[in-house]
């Protein structure tokens, strides 16, 4: 069991990132989102996502958001994982364990809902396991819950 540092876990991230198709958004705003207490944040990021008004339509092809089929099967959305991961990269180390569908080495993370979950009572935690190959994640076991 290996712990990662933080310039591994960024590179990770962009890896995530690339591999999810989320480039439109950056780490900054990932992280923003992630450890802000306002209610508004999930609003805040949706606005950062969405496409700029009055350009013109992207062909459905074109577009960098069409994750991958099996990232779209997920116990939380991506951008909080991403910033349980650069939040506690402390706490992200690999298995032993290869993927089932890939064969990639699989990771497991110390996850943590962002804080304006926290902040409105429904805030959950515990470790959870994800092929960043794929991407997918795997499993979760729910420890902390408010």
């Amino acid at each position: 069991m290996s712990l990662m540092k933080k310039e591994n876990a960024e590179a990770l991230v962009k890896h995530l990132m690339e591999k999810l198709r989320i480039q439109s958004l950056n780490l900054d705003d990932i992280m923003c989102y992630y450890t802000s207490k306002s209610l508004m944040a999930p609003m805040l990021l949706a606005i950062k996502r969405s496409p700029i008004i009055g350009s013109p339509p992207k062909e459905e092809k074109d577009t960098d958001d069409d994750m991958p089929e099996c990232a779209c099967k997920v116990y939380f959305q991506w951008e909080d994982v991403i910033g349980s991961i650069m939040e506690h990269p402390d706490k992200v180390h690999y298995l032993e364990q290869t993927c089932p569908d890939c064969g990639g080495k699989m990771l497991q993370i110390d996850f943590w809902s962002p804080y304006f979950m926290w902040h409105a009572h429904c805030g959950r935690s515990g470790p959870m396991v994800l092929c960043p190959e794929c991407p997918r994640q795997i499993a979760f076991s729910l420890t902390i819950m408010n």
